[in-house]
């Protein structure tokens, strides 16, 4: 397949574009270039030989010549880290956004368009397990754009068909999300917040890769929403303990998390206002609050899709490569 991926430099976009490119797809990335990450990510591309356009989803004549020529459209482009932005940044981006994509790719005739979503549509979980049919609680401006784009997609007229992938919480070699604790556990710092009990279900990269492309493959599953978290269910304790264990260190200690929280609300509240970004927020915190697990069933039915990678394994090949790329 002719594959477009916008978001390209990013950390999914990036492993997703070579795992296209080694299945034997033809992919090309659309992207902005945002930091040292994603730069590296750019060049990375660009010596696998892979084209890459640099624009922005609110360029109509950008996306109109990123889409030419495309079978498929999956889009992972997307606003989700920046909390010094209002709720209307997210909402432009995650929205208005995806539609000029999504309407780019009619205009193209593309034949199927994967949204890539997130699990951040559930809010703080439930204790119950969760799957396609739960209720959607957004508790941050990017898990309700998110969700909102949802809705707007699935209102638009096919073509392209719409199929959309809520992606679970991501990591492997290239992320840069856990780098900081990591970096924590490597100099006997503490980066525990909490009981450390809640529960999460993280999902491996080239497992992630193997949903994505699936979406953009099989027949019969336009407009449907499927699920692409990981195979093993640890709490956050387990997650920073394991990769203690990979980095050869003891686990770090707990910190309360009163403190951090009322520290968040107070950053929150007074930084964007003199123009800073709040080194600590509590979409931040959600590592050691958000309780979240999930029911495979309809995307192992639908997608065939089968994560293998469990998290300790996952998190020692992640170690290796921060180790080789001098990241830790």
């Amino acid at each position: 397949m002719r594959i477009l991926i916008t978001g390209a430099t990013g950390f999914i976009g990036g492993r997703l574009a070579l795992a296209a490119a080694a299945a034997g797809h033809q992919p090309r990335g659309f992207s902005l270039v945002n930091g040292p990450l994603q730069a590296e990510t750019a060049r990375r591309l660009e010596r696998a030989g892979m084209p890459l356009l640099i624009g922005s989803v609110d360029d109509a004549a950008e996306l109109d010549a990123a889409v030419a020529d495309i079978e498929v459209v999956i889009h992972l482009a997307a606003a989700q880290h920046e909390a010094d932005q209002p709720d209307s940044f997210f909402r432009k981006v995650n929205v208005d956004g995806s539609l000029a994509v999504f309407r780019a790719a009619r205009r193209a005739g593309v034949r199927r368009f994967v949204y890539g979503s997130t699990i951040g549509v559930y809010g703080q979980g439930a204790a119950a397990t969760l799957d396609e049919t739960s209720k959607p609680d957004p508790d941050n401006a990017y898990g309700r754009s998110k969700l909102e784009a949802e809705s707007a997609l699935l209102a638009e007229a096919a073509p392209p068909e719409l199929v959309i992938c809520r992606i679970g919480e991501a990591y492997g070699p290239g992320d840069g999300r856990l780098v900081k604790i990591f970096k924590a556990v490597k100099k006997g710092l503490p980066c525990r917040v909490g009981k450390g009990a809640n529960l999460h279900q993280p999902i491996h990269v080239e497992d992630l890769n193997q949903g994505l492309l699936a979406a953009a493959s099989r027949p019969g599953i336009a407009g449907e929403r499927f699920l692409l978290p990981g195979p093993s269910v640890v709490d956050s304790r387990v997650m920073i303990d394991e990769i203690a264990a990979a980095m050869h260190k003891k686990p770090p200690p707990a910190l309360p998390m009163l403190p951090f929280k009322l520290a968040a609300i107070a950053m929150e509240a007074t930084m964007p206002k003199l123009g800073l970004k709040p080194p600590l927020h509590r979409r931040r915190l959600d590592f050691f609050t958000k309780n979240l697990v999930f029911d495979l069933q309809k995307s192992k039915q639908q997608l065939g899709f089968e994560p293998n990678i469990d998290y300790a394994r996952g998190i020692r090949e992640t170690c290796d490569w921060y180790r080789a790329n001098g990241v830790v």
